[in-house]
Order: structure tokens, then C-alpha cells, then sequence
């Protein structure tokens, strides 16, 4: 009772550091590139994930629980995703043109095009449950798809930063621990604890990762009331989020005096060619 009571605190903190942990990684960017940067996005990356295709094989699969509800929880979450499919290409072009504006920062940019994406991972870990469901996965559909897909998160003026692994071990990582989350929302708590507890050594060689793995072990061991057990877990993270902040903040200050640096030889050269005596030919 005691852990439960504790547990808001750590989970408070945990978030603050991994919002510290990840900030570093936007410092060293720069709005040089305004008035090249293409916003056009048509929708293709959130359509290659939910497309009449899927759409039909989700409502096949529903079909196949043969629940009394099933047509009709298919019809309002096919309505709901069509709905937020076209709203994550309209607030992703929004945040795009709002930086080339120069009304937001690229540092602000960087942060929401990593949440869009990040919500694009979630739902395609979703819709993977969908294709394969069963009577649990059916009747919690809508709630599960409401939980998963929050696109107004990715607009406020403070959005939710994500450790993002962009090499392939990462990514895969990623896409795991999206699982794990469309796994709990489902309603299968235990799963998902054995596809987080699956990933901690593998995100180890990364303390960014590390502290969102074991912030989502945490939270299914609260689930399946281990709460001694998930407030270790949730220290582990913080511990992890600390180290995360620490080495990107070491990082974004070389990267910030490398640029200076080049922007200094740069000048620099561009002075010395300004000296040069002017030569002319004679053809």
C-alpha cells in the first residue's frame, strides 16, 4: 500500500528526467534551413500504416470472434482511425509550416515530428493485435484505439519527447516496446510485461532507452499489482534518465562548438579569399 501511495512521485519524476534525458538531442540544431525545408507532407507515411488494405483485414479478423458487437466496433474504429489518419497529416504539415514561418523553432519541430512518429509506431503495433484478435481484443477496440492514437499531445506547446533509436537495433526496440504498450491496452498486462522485460538488456547500450523500457515495465508490474517491484523498476529508470541527461548534455555542447567552429573556418576562409589579388586572363 505503501508503494502505491509513493508511486505518483516516482512516476512524476521519472517523467521530468526523460524529458531532460532527450532534450539534449534538439540543442545543437539550427533554423538555417527555413526557407528549403518541404512541408508537402501528403499523408503517405500514416497511410502506409492504415489503408483500405489493412482496413479490410481488420474487418475480416473482427469478423472472425463472431461477437454480437463486432460490425459495429468495427465501424466506429475504422471511423475513428479514418478520422485521426487525416488529422495526423494535417497537424504534421501545421508544425512544418509553423517552423518555416519561423513562428516555432527547429528545436520545437524535431520535438513533434518525434511524437507524430512515435504515435504512427503505436498504431501499427495496434492494428497488428487487430489483424489477429480475439473476444478481449474486439470488445476493447475503440478504448484501445483512443488510448493509443493522442494527436493533440504532439501539438501542445511543450509536446512529449521520445528517445528515439534510429539505427535498426533501435528502432526494433521501438517497435517492441510499442507492442508492449498496444499489449496493456488490450488488456493483456502479463504479455506485455514479458515483451518489456524481453528488451531491458537489449536497451541497455542506451540509458534514453533504457528509462522509457523500464518507465513502461514499471507500469504493467503496477498493473498486475507488483508494486514493490514496480517502484524498484521506476528507480532503475530514473537512475537511467539521469545518465541519459548527463551524456546529452556533453553531447549537444560538442556538437554546439563543432558547429561554431565550422561556421568560424568558414568565415574565416571566406576573409582570405576576400584578400586574394584579382587576377586577369588574356585569351
Amino acid at each position: 500500500k505503501l508503494a502505491r501511495i509513493a508511486r505518483p512521485r516516482y512516476w512524476l519524476a521519472l517523467g521530468a528526467l526523460l524529458i531532460v534525458a532527450v532534450a539534449g538531442t534538439t540543442l545543437a540544431l539550427r533554423s538555417d534551413d527555413r526557407d528549403t525545408i518541404d512541408c508537402d507532407h501528403d499523408g503517405a507515411d500514416v497511410a502506409a500504416t492504415w489503408n483500405p488494405r489493412v482496413k479490410h483485414e481488420v474487418e475480416l479478423a473482427f469478423a472472425k470472434v463472431a461477437l454480437p458487437s463486432d460490425r459495429a466496433t468495427f465501424a466506429a474504429v475504422a471511423q475513428l482511425l479514418d478520422t485521426r489518419a487525416a488529422e495526423w497529416a494535417t497537424r504534421r504539415r501545421a508544425a512544418c509550416e509553423a517552423h518555416r514561418r519561423g513562428d516555432e523553432s527547429a528545436a520545437l519541430l524535431t520535438q513533434r515530428t518525434a511524437c507524430f512518429d512515435g504515435q504512427l509506431v503505436g498504431l501499427a503495433a495496434l492494428l497488428e493485435l487487430f489483424a489477429q484478435p480475439d473476444a478481449e481484443v474486439v470488445t476493447r477496440a475503440l478504448q484501445s484505439t483512443r488510448a493509443t492514437i493522442s494527436l493533440e499531445r504532439c501539438s501542445t506547446a511543450a509536446p512529449p519527447q521520445t528517445a528515439l533509436g534510429r539505427d535498426s537495433e533501435g528502432m526494433a526496440i521501438r517497435r517492441s516496446l510499442a507492442r508492449a504498450r498496444a499489449l496493456q491496452v488490450v488488456g493483456k498486462p502479463t504479455e506485455a510485461r514479458n515483451v518489456a522485460e524481453a528488451l531491458v538488456p537489449r536497451a541497455e547500450h542506451d540509458p534514453r532507452l533504457t528509462a522509457q523500457v523500464l518507465s513502461q515495465l514499471g507500469s504493467l508490474l503496477d498493473d498486475l499489482g507488483e508494486a514493490k517491484r514496480a517502484e524498484d523498476v521506476l528507480l532503475q529508470g530514473v537512475s537511467a534518465a539521469e545518465r541519459g541527461a548527463e551524456a546529452k548534455d556533453a553531447a549537444a555542447e560538442a556538437a554546439e562548438a563543432d558547429l561554431d567552429a565550422g561556421h568560424a573556418a568558414a568565415s574565416n576562409n571566406h576573409a582570405e579569399a576576400g584578400d586574394q589579388p584579382t587576377v586577369a586572363l588574356s585569351l
